[in-house]
């Protein structure tokens, strides 16, 4: 076991580790109450990255210039003012777990267009002051009914 400082790693519990409290950098194993063997990294007194014993990681910014890869279920965001910003291009199928059980947009929030070579669906319905359908001189095939 290697103990390197410069100065004391700031902690009221047993701890093991390193760190150069001078440049503001610590890394620290310890014992936080029912978390055992959790550790921490901070850096000029903030907490930057923590693991605990039941392998949940909490980081403050994650950058990865490769492969991201996140297997078994996966959360993005809690609250719905968290964004999601995808700037890349989706290359798989979106497809909802359950069948109508999930939505596209919102009453309040709609999406502007929507660009798509076949559209198949079982219900069309048409609200709103300004609803048109524009099929550019092309028929309808097999329709039912249109609200």
């Amino acid at each position: 076991m290697v103990f390197v400082t410069e100065g004391p790693i700031s902690t009221n519990k047993p701890t093991i580790g390193w760190g150069n409290s001078t440049r503001g950098m610590t890394f620290s194993m310890h014992n936080l109450g029912s978390t055992q063997n959790a550790w921490t990294w901070e850096e000029n007194g903030t907490t930057k990255m923590t693991l605990t014993n039941g392998g949940l990681l909490t980081v403050g910014t994650m950058l990865s210039t490769s492969l991201l890869r996140a297997e078994g279920d996966t959360e993005l965001g809690n609250a719905t003012s968290d964004d999601l910003t995808i700037t890349a291009r989706v290359d798989s199928d979106v497809i909802p777990k359950t069948t109508q059980q999930h939505d596209l947009g919102d009453t309040d929030r709609w999406w502007d267009k929507t660009y798509s070579m076949y559209v198949y669906t079982n219900r069309v319905t048409l609200s709103g002051s300004n609803a048109q359908i524009n099929m550019d001189n092309n028929p309808i095939n097999n329709c039912g009914d249109i609200d």
